[in-house]
């Protein structure tokens, strides 16, 4: 059985850079040949026309004919709603690691997650939810600053992933804008009560539960840096020592009988420690996965020997404590700190060592190197126009343009 990835982002590319490193070619089903990442020459690439619905089904069943039995790792949230709804439909030499679809249900919206988060008696913030076809702001005691995001993972143009409001007539205004978008409705947007804190305060703890519901593999990581600040992805990461946040993870998971990848993400409050739970990643291998693989806890080549019934060391860290940096992201968010006066090789010189890349893969130089040729290439662009531009006369005031 071959493992088998959905979506190639850089999310989709740190997983099979981590089932490279165990000596395992993953097939990847993606939808955008533009990719740097299809210039690698380890992967079985299959090409997919879209990522969703019967044009994904369609994808597996080509893949699964070519390449036989798959182990399916899915790079994307929308995919693993999708594949959960329509079990039924997956050919069947595709094996999905996923709990009871009532669980994925669970995991994927806020809403219910918040609820069985409440029931346990776990540290959350407040969450307040919009009514249906309300844009009014949600009742019961909704204290700013908040941080408004959708309920479920959801793309829509010209909306941010999450918006850090600190009062009613900055939320007012944001949800104005919002109105004015196609394909959001207020039903599908929640408000969470912030956490006082940095980038610095966010922290991760990430699982693998086997076949049987037994945790085997954990770890625990901290953001350096989020690209936006504040509300963003994660641009660089390192390993944390905090037991707490593992066993409070772990209890959550286990109650709402978790199986496969999973994460859950946690935020420090800088006034007095405390640990907040913020969401849950499920199903599918998370942004971050990077700075486990770079400190020897391989959680997706651990899932796939484990489901495999092969052999499989422990998924503890080791004594490495390495960073991973998106460079490109995390230059962007150090800049902005700095207010703009951060040159780069003063950025690349603070990065702690050892540290590993997004992108650049010893096992896979390829997309890196791709990379490289068009920022170049786009640079001797800008560089051309401007010349050219510089070059051209300048017609005197008044003087009509030429029609041709």
């Amino acid at each position: 059985m071959r493992p088998l990835i959905i979506g190639l982002g850089i999310n989709g590319w740190n997983v099979a850079r981590a089932l490279l490193r165990g000596g395992v070619a993953p097939v990847v089903v993606d939808d955008s040949p533009e990719s740097i990442f299809w210039k690698s020459r380890r992967l079985h690439l299959a090409p997919a026309v879209m990522l969703h619905g019967d044009s994904l089904l369609q994808a597996l069943e080509a893949a699964s004919r070519s390449y036989g039995p798959l182990l399916l790792i899915s790079a994307l949230e929308e995919t693993v709603a999708f594949l959960s709804a329509n079990r039924h439909r997956i050919p069947g030499a595709v094996r999905l690691a996923f709990p009871a679809p009532e669980t994925v249900e669970l995991l994927l919206d806020k809403k219910l997650f918040y609820q069985s988060a409440c029931r346990l008696g776990l540290p959350i913030t407040p969450m307040h939810f919009f009514r249906p076809g309300a844009w009014d702001l949600p009742d019961g005691g909704l204290r700013f600053p908040c941080i408004l995001k959708t309920r479920r993972k959801k793309y829509v143009e010209g909306m941010k992933k999450a918006y850090l409001l600190r009062s009613v007539a900055e939320c007012q205004a944001v949800l104005a804008e919002l109105q004015r978008l196609k394909g959001i409705r207020p039903e599908e947007l929640l408000l969470q009560e912030w956490v006082p804190g940095g980038d610095g305060d966010v922290f991760f703890c990430m699982h693998y539960f086997g076949p049987d519901g037994t945790l085997r593999a954990s770890f625990t990581g901290r953001k350096i840096r989020q690209w936006p600040p504040l509300v963003g992805g994660t641009s660089c990461a390192e390993p944390a020592d905090e037991p707490q946040l593992e066993e409070l993870s772990e209890r959550f998971f286990r109650s709402v009988g978790m199986r496969g990848l999973c994460s859950m993400e946690f935020k420090r409050n800088e006034a007095d420690g405390s640990f907040y739970m913020i969401e849950p990643t499920a199903c599918r291998a998370d942004y971050q996965e990077g700075v486990a693989v770079a400190n020897g806890c391989n959680l997706p080549l651990l899932m796939y020997r484990i489901e495999c019934g092969l052999p499989a060391e422990s998924g503890r860290k080791g004594r490495r404590r390495a960073i991973w940096v998106h460079v490109g992201d995390d230059y962007q968010s150090a800049l902005a700190q700095a207010r703009g006066r951060l040159p780069f090789w003063r950025y690349l010189l603070s990065l702690p060592r050892p540290r590993e890349y997004a992108i650049f893969c010893h096992q896979d130089w390829r997309p890196f190197a791709e990379l490289i040729r068009r920022k170049i290439r786009n640079r001797l662009a800008r560089w051309s126009g401007r010349i050219s531009a510089f070059g051209r006369p300048s017609r005197p005031p008044g003087t009509p343009g030429r029609i041709s």
